[in-house]
Parts: structure tokens; C-alpha cells; sequence
């Protein structure tokens, strides 16, 4: 499959795939900590530098949740977390004393499901490890039905001023069927009567949860802004399945996931603009994944800096340092990388995209919600590289008709979410929508790689991630499991030693890896990048 979608890309563009990819995508890498620190070492000092706390606990599982999140079983679990994060902080502190932090954001999971002693002495910790700037802001994503006033208190204590909290529904039932607990609005409105005062308040709603429809969730939206001590902001997403939640909700059906939006995406939009004027409020965005809607008072503080993990939305280069399990951290030009949990301390996985990875990572989200973008604003943040950089997509949109392009502007045409989904994907290296893949449909790549055992000569040197290192007195060879790009199946790709391709020992190590395979779920159709 991979082969073919070569030579297909070949086809459409007349680029040649091997040279797309080695100049899109840098080798993924597996880091220890003292390695990132290395790293941190180099980052650019003229980026904008955000911290992300990542705290992987929930008092429940919410059914549609694809984030990585644990329900903790006692308190010495979050006590060995506390442990963790404050010895990766010893290691990668040291190494962004040239750096000057503009933010710190902590999430989730559900940060407020630490007692205060722990927020305390993690906060104090950060306080004193790291330089921050003047007016950096502090953000934190709560859970309305866990928050407490000795937590408000710590926060408030180290200068957050700013709350996030999901509502996903107001219906108590639905939130019941999602596992998200006894929801309701008497717990959101006690939510916000105990954040009164003490800076503002941002709230998220869900488009698409099974059980609700877009007259009851403008109804909601009207409640809550209708209601005294309302928050500041609001935004509404659209939902984006897991193969979890449609096998469950859909029965692994896309067609009829799609089927159930098309109201989502027709009914809301001139509602929710009528409604929202109607409270002073206004409406940012086009509204084809997301809306954003903001409040009409003004903030008497003075301004802060934003947190953001994205370059469009900062508008200026970005580096992201993130603290605990699967928190993701980003240099500049440089890497991406996602900490796992070890036995001591964190491995980190990722790329080292450099510049390409960046221009990726930007495009793919201005052009998911906005239908163009200009060179001058890409030359800007990335330098005159970018053409160069958007060489094979820019092919590709044009060859299909996805986008006109000229000297100044790339357009996109027209389309709904899905198709526009498709369309990114030419930003995407073929082994990115792999893992992507992978990780929707919950495919167990890295246990399988772990048991994986071979017969005869050639012997397991090595295994990293998703790929096994198999070696024959001085020959060589790389297999990667990956899933089918057109199915919910796994296999192996040569990816170095060719030349060994036709030996029969090699082939029957690689039958025997076949074979040994752990079975996986039925395909959840159609499952894609979303």
C-alpha cells in the first residue's frame, strides 16, 4: 500500500515520493531526558516560550475522549506523578535558562483532580525553576464537579487567571451516557459562582455527541449566557470520532456518523449568530470545525500573553516545553516530541521535522478552518524556505483541483470538513498518516513489536518504537510494522536492506512475524485524520 501511494503521488504531481519525503519529514527519533535537555539547550530565544503541565488523571472516562488520561486509583499514584514531573523539571530546567517563558497552561485529563498540596508544591517548583516574563499568563482546565475552594485558593495563590472548563451538554442523561459523571446545570452554575472574581472563565461545548441535537444545544448556550456569572468565553467544537466511540455510538459506520452531523453542520451557524448577538456577544471564525464566541465585557487587568500550542494562532515561532506523561513539548525549527512514561524518569518519541515539519503543522490547521493563506505571511514565520518546503502539496492541489495558487496566495476551494480533511493530507508524509491511523483505531503496533519473535538466522537486534532491527552475521535489515492505509489491519514494511529482500530466511522471519501478529478489532470504516 505504501508503494502504491508512491507511485500515486508520483502520478499526480510529478514529484518523486522518495524525494517528497526526505525533504518533509526528519527521521523519528526516541530521546531520553537528558537528550531533550540537550535540545532545550539550542532553542531559539527569540521564539514565544509556553509551558504545558499535563496531568493524565479524570474522576471518570468520557466515551468520545481520544487524550491520554488514567482514573487515578489512590493517592499515591498522584503522588509518584508529583514525584516524576518535579525530577524531569531538575533535568530540563537547567537547560532553558536563556529562555524566558510567556505562559503556562495545565491540562488535562483534569489538573483539578490533584489536592492542593500537590498543585502547591508543583506550582512552587515551577515558579522558582524557570525565568517568566512580567505578564505571562497562567491557565488551568478544571472539572466543574472535582473543583474545590482550597484548590481555587493554590491557583489564585500563584497568579492563574484564567479557567477553562468542558460542558460538552448541559442534559445530565447524555453526559451519564458518555461516562462523564452526574453533570448537570447545577453543577456548572456552582462552577462558575466559585470562580466569580477571580479572573475569567472559558467554557467548551461539543457539536455531534449521540443523544443531542442543535436545537438543544443552542438552547443550552442560551441558558448559559442568559444566567447570571456567566463566563467570558465560549466555544463549540465539532465532535471528532474515535474508532471507539463509532464502533460503540455508530457501529463502526462512518456513513452514518456523517449522516447524524449533517444537521450539526446546516442547522447551527445562522441560529447561533442570531442567538449570540442577541446577549451582545459576537461570533469569531467561519465556524467549519469550530466557534468561537467572546463576551462583551472588558478585561479591567492589564494584558497577558496568550498560551498556545500553535504558531497561527500566536503568530510568531513557538517553543512548547511540556511536563508529565504524553505531554507534548516542540523547539522551534527543530523537533516534536510526546514524553511516554519509563521506569525512571520520561522517554520522549517524535520528529525532528525541522522547518518542514513547521510549515506542516501551520498549513494544516489554517486551511482546515480558513480557505486561503499567503506566501507573505508563510515567509514571515518560516523565511523564504517555505516554496521549497510546499513544493509536493502545492503539486498535488493543483493536479486535482483542490487549490489555485499564484505568486501570492494559495486558495483552497470550497469544501465540507471531510473532504478538506483529504485534502491536507498532501501536507502529510506518508508514515505521519500511518501512526495517525494507527492511533484512531487503537492498533497495539508497539506491544506487537515488543513480543515480537523470529526463527532461524536472522536475529532481533534492535526494537525502537515501531520498528525492529533484524541482523544476519554483518547484514542488516529495518522492518516497520504499520497499519494498511485502506483498513484496520497491520504489516510489515522493509524500510532498510533491500537488497536482503529476496533471502528465503528472511522472508520466512518475516512470515513468522506475520503469523504472530495479535488479532485486532474490525475495521471501523473509514476511519480517517479528522
Amino acid at each position: 500500500m505504501r508503494e502504491r501511494l508512491h507511485r500515486r503521488l508520483e502520478d499526480v504531481t510529478g514529484v518523486p515520493a522518495p524525494s517528497w519525503l526526505a525533504t518533509l519529514q526528519g527521521p523519528t527519533v526516541e530521546m531520553s531526558e537528558a537528550e531533550v535537555a540537550g535540545l532545550w539547550s539550542t532553542a531559539p530565544a527569540s521564539a514565544r516560550n509556553h509551558l504545558y503541565l499535563h496531568v493524565p488523571f479524570c474522576k471518570s472516562i468520557c466515551s468520545f475522549c481520544n487524550y491520554e488520561r488514567l482514573r487515578p486509583s489512590s493517592p499515591d499514584q498522584l503522588t509518584a506523578y508529583a514525584e516524576q514531573v518535579l525530577a524531569s523539571i531538575d533535568v530540563l530546567a537547567p537547560a532553558t535558562q536563556h529562555l524566558t517563558f510567556h505562559s503556562v497552561y495545565i491540562g488535562g485529563g483534569t489538573p483539578s483532580v490533584l489536592p492542593a498540596r500537590l498543585l502547591d508544591q508543583l506550582l512552587t517548583r515551577i515558579d522558582d525553576a524557570f525565568t517568566w516574563h512580567p505578564r505571562a499568563g497562567r491557565h488551568v482546565e478544571l472539572d466543574p464537579q472535582v473543583i474545590g475552594a482550597s484548590r481555587v485558593q493554590v491557583l489564585v495563590d500563584h497568579g492563574f487567571h484564567h479557567f477553562s472548563f468542558g460542558i460538552q451538554t448541559l442534559d445530565q442523561a447524555i453526559n451519564a451516557r458518555h461516562n462523564r459523571g452526574p453533570q448537570d446545570r447545577r453543577a456548572v452554575r456552582r462552577c462558575l459562582d466559585l470562580l466569580r472574581g477571580v479572573g475569567t472563565v472559558h467554557c467548551d461545548f461539543l457539536l455531534g455527541l449521540r443523544g443531542t441535537t442543535p436545537a438543544g444545544i443552542l438552547a443550552e448556550v442560551d441558558d448559559l449566557l442568559s444566567g447570571p456569572n456567566g463566563p467570558d468565553s465560549i466555544d463549540l467544537y465539532e465532535l471528532l470520532p474515535t474508532a471507539t466511540y463509532l464502533a460503540a455510538e455508530f457501529g463502526g459506520d462512518r456513513d452514518r456518523f456523517e449522516a447524524h452531523m449533517v444537521p450539526f453542520r446546516t442547522e447551527v451557524d445562522a441560529p447561533l449568530r442570531e442567538l449570540v448577538a442577541r446577549h451582545g456577544w459576537r461570533v469569531q471564525g467561519q465556524g467549519r470545525h469550530s466557534y468561537k464566541l467572546s463576551g462583551p465585557n472588558e478585561r479591567l487587568e492589564a494584558p497577558r500573553y496568550g498560551y498556545t500550542q500553535l504558531v497561527h494562532i500566536e503568530g510568531h515561532p513557538i517553543n512548547l516545553l511540556g511536563l508529565g506523561p504524553s505531554a507534548r513539548s516542540r523547539v522551534f525549527g527543530a523537533a516534536a516530541l510526546t514524553a511516554r512514561r519509563a521506569p525512571t524518569g520520561h522517554r520522549y518519541v517524535g520528529t525532528t521535522r525541522g522547518l518542514a515539519g513547521e510549515v506542516q503543522i501551520y498549513l494544516a490547521h489554517v486551511l482546515r478552518d480558513a480557505d486561503e493563506v499567503s506566501f507573505r505571511t508563510l515567509s514571515a514565520l518560516f523565511g523564504p524556505e517555505v516554496r521549497e518546503v510546499m513544493a509536493l502539496p502545492i503539486a498535488a492541489w493543483r493536479a486535482l483541483e483542490l487549490a489555485t495558487v499564484d505568486e501570492h496566495t494559495i486558495r483552497m476551494a470550497p469544501m465540507r470538513t471531510p473532504a478538506r480533511a483529504r485534502a491536507l493530507l498532501w501536507l502529510v508524509a506518508t508514515e505521519d498518516i500511518e501512526h495517525e491511523l494507527a492511533r484512531r483505531q487503537a492498533l497495539p503496533i508497539e506491544d506487537a513489536v515488543a513480543v515480537a519473535r523470529v526463527p532461524g538466522p536472522w536475529q532481533i537486534a534492535h526494537r525502537a518504537g515501531c520498528r525492529l532491527t533484524l541482523e544476519r552475521d554483518a547484514a542488516k535489515v529495518v522492518l516497520r510494522l504499520a497499519p494498511s492505509l485502506d483498513d484496520a489491519s497491520m504489516r510489515w514494511v522493509l524500510e532498510e536492506g533491500a537488497e536482503h529482500a529476496s533471502d528465503p530466511e528472511l522472508r520466512r522471519a518475516v512470515r513468522s512475524l506475520r503469523r504472530s501478529l495479535p488479532p485486532v478489532s474490525p475495521r471501523i470504516g473509514g476511519v480517517g485524520p479528522g
